[in-house]
């Protein structure tokens, strides 16, 4: 049950991981669409 939530906790980790690398990567477009929204 341990080991279970450990891994649970690492695949959260390396998604979230993955998708702050993915926002920064995208940063300009993703500051051009906010602005454009508001």
């Amino acid at each position: 049950m341990i080991v279970a939530v450990r891994m649970l906790a690492v695949v959260v980790m390396v998604v979230m991981v993955a998708v702050v690398m993915f926002a920064t990567g995208h940063m300009a477009l993703l500051d051009s669409d906010i602005k454009i929204a508001i």
